[in-house]
């Protein structure tokens, strides 16, 4: 009788530690998959607040003299056009920007410290290289509003002052200048992993013949 009591006993223990294994498993796997939605709502978050942000650009911009920049695009793939119409201006026309990569940035800036605001967007490629590139356009005293050139990285920059260079750059304004950054690839690098460091060049707003230049200093 006392075997029967014992071996009783000792299934039931065994039962109920099964039960709280499987207890336990059952709330192991609920975390897991709460962890998995959490991760996801946020993910979703971030991915709505990005796109909430680009289309937060396209708008109008007003500068410090009260003119403004309105900013339009179309298109939503990995070429866009974009359209620039310059307003309260005595002169100004529509300008185009016409199946430039995707817009990361705008803003205004007053590179050339002449009191009048210019414009700035930065667009960044779709590509695995994230190649950067920017676009201006000057107030010409607030008369009228041109685009402001802006020279092509060439095969020589590439061997001197744009050494290592395989995109992932990134555009920024601080203390009022325009600069940019991108990590620097050794030649055995791949595309994910560049080991050379960081770059940061400075842009600066110089007059040309005909128009602005913005141009590396």
């Amino acid at each position: 009788m006392k075997k029967l009591v014992v071996f009783l006993f000792a299934l039931g223990v065994l039962t109920s530690c099964n039960n709280k294994e499987k207890q336990n498993a059952k709330d192991d796997v609920k975390k897991a998959e709460e962890a998995v939605t959490k991760a996801a709502e946020k993910t979703t978050e971030k991915v709505e607040e990005a796109a909430q942000d680009v289309a937060n650009y396209f708008k109008e911009y007003k500068t410090k003299t009260g003119k403004s920049f309105v900013v339009d695009k179309k298109g939503d793939g990995s070429l866009v056009t974009v359209t620039v119409t310059p307003k309260g201006f005595e002169f100004g026309e529509e300008m185009v920007l016409k199946d430039v990569d995707p817009v990361s940035k705008i803003f205004l800036a007053d590179l050339n410290n002449d009191g009048y605001e210019e414009l700035y967007i930065v667009t960044t490629a779709a590509g695995s290289g994230s190649y950067g590139n920017i676009y201006g356009f000057s107030s010409n005293k607030d008369k009228s509003v041109t685009p402001i050139s802006v020279p092509e990285i060439t095969e020589q920059d590439l061997k001197t002052k744009f050494k290592g260079y395989m995109g992932h750059d990134v555009f920024y304004l601080k203390n009022g200048k325009l600069y940019r950054k991108y990590p620097v690839y050794k030649d055995t690098d791949s595309n994910a992993k560049p080991t050379g460091g960081e770059q940061i060049i400075e842009y600066v707003l110089i007059p040309g013949e005909a128009t602005w230049i913005l141009k590396v200093k």
